[in-house]
């Protein structure tokens, strides 16, 4: 069985065990590929870097940068400065970029973790 004929589940399991580079190289391979695991790239690096969301952010990227915060990007990820994507998108002044960081977004926590 060759890898094109791999259920998106199993690229999925593969690409669990691959860096951000090896990844992004298997994606460029060819379009049935790219489907299957683009936006696991884009996790990929929400999860272990964030670099791409204030990349996005920087370059004024609205709907990257949504995507990233819907595929889980830290919002309050700092880079080596000290710098959050709010301040990037404070300093390119770019309203929509603004708004999208300061839009509520689901956590995760349904209040049964928290004690009173």
């Amino acid at each position: 069985m060759g890898l094109l004929e791999l259920p998106r589940e199993l690229l999925r399991l593969i690409g669990d065990h691959l860096g951000q580079a090896h990844l992004n190289y298997l994606c460029r391979v060819n379009n049935f590929l790219y489907s299957a695991l683009n936006g696991y790239l884009y996790r990929y690096n929400s999860w272990y870097g964030n670099s791409s969301a204030i990349s996005a952010i920087e370059g004024n990227h609205v709907d990257v940068a949504r995507m990233l915060l819907d595929w889980g990007a830290d919002i309050y990820f700092k880079d080596a400065g000290g710098m959050t994507p709010y301040m990037y998108a404070k300093q390119t002044l770019n309203i929509a970029l603004i708004e999208l960081l300061l839009e509520p977004r689901d956590t995760g926590l349904d209040g049964a973790d928290i004690e009173y």
